[in-house]
């Protein structure tokens, strides 16, 4: 998977299958990485066929930005939303290819807010066209519930604090340490030795918008019409959701992938390779089974 282009200081990526691509996955990434962390589990959708379209979300790997810092998620918001009118133009799509959205830790919740938008948008052949191509949204690990591992008071600082906290010094809010994320060695050495990696303090107005991200993202999963996917690892410091927080919809699935922590899906284990069996079959159930 290599850089293609540079889109409003975004560096986007694109992979498509040696044979016949079966669908097109729109993957964002989560807070601190970048697209190329996962060029391994990448290596694994190409190989069943599917394309990949993504981009570094500003601040992060090459695109343009103050270094993993988010001080308006709706920004964030509004380039996954551009992200997706991209894939629904893509010249490798045709009137009949699937998009799968997909979404690591904060990418996520912003792919909701996207998919949001663009079914309240007021042009009808775009909000056709969506969900017409738009399959199935897979989040992994996704950045729903993360309150109950930051202090209520920091939350409420952030708040605060949060048109002033980009020009002070940083706070860790939340104290980062890679073995947080996994315990795959080979997950662990690109957390460790990768420099587009972010493993510094967060400000605090970075912490607090993820967190309202995922929150006001709770709820429009209710009500967004797509058949939706959840991997969380047992050790994870996101909360899992419950049926009670999807409305225990039949076209959602939530899987807790024992002896796992906030990523389950990159590396070599045994593990990884147990949840790509669970995105796989997703995949296969959206492009097989007509949506209601």
């Amino acid at each position: 998977m290599k850089p293609t282009e540079i889109l409003n200081g975004l560096q986007y990526y694109f992979v498509a299958p040696e044979k016949e691509m079966k669908c097109l996955v729109l993957f964002v990434h989560g807070l601190r990485d970048h697209v190329m962390t996962h060029r391994h589990f990448f290596n694994n959708l190409v190989g069943i066929g599917c394309g990949i379209l993504s981009f570094d979300l500003g601040g992060h790997g090459l695109s343009l930005g103050k270094r993993c810092s988010v001080e308006d998620y709706r920004h964030d918001v509004d380039s996954v939303t551009h992200a997706i009118l991209k894939a629904l133009r893509h010249k490798s799509i045709t009137e009949e290819t699937p998009i799968v959205l997909m979404g690591y830790s904060y990418g996520f919740p912003l792919l909701v807010h996207a998919m949001d938008a663009l079914l309240k948008d007021e042009r009808p052949n775009l909000k056709a066209r969506t969900l017409r191509h738009v399959k199935a949204m897979i989040g992994l690990h996704p950045a729903l519930k993360v309150g109950h591992v930051v202090h209520p008071l920091a939350l409420r600082f952030g708040s605060v604090v949060s048109l002033i906290s980009r020009f002070i010094k940083k706070i860790d809010v939340l104290p980062f340490s890679p073995e947080l994320i996994s315990d795959d060695e080979s997950v662990l050495h690109v957390i460790k030795n990768d420099p587009h990696v972010y493993t510094g303090k967060l400000a605090a107005h970075t912490t607090y918008n993820v967190h309202m991200a995922g929150l006001a993202a709770l709820e429009l999963i209710k009500i967004i019409n797509v058949p939706m996917t959840f991997v969380f690892g047992e050790h994870d410091f996101v909360g899992p959701i419950t049926g009670e927080d999807v409305n225990h919809r039949d076209d959602v699935e939530v899987v807790l992938v024992n002896n796992t922590k906030h990523n389950s899906f990159d590396g070599d284990s045994w593990n990884a390779g147990y949840v790509f069996r669970i995105i796989h079959t997703a995949i296969d159930n959206a492009l097989t089974e007509p949506k209601d």
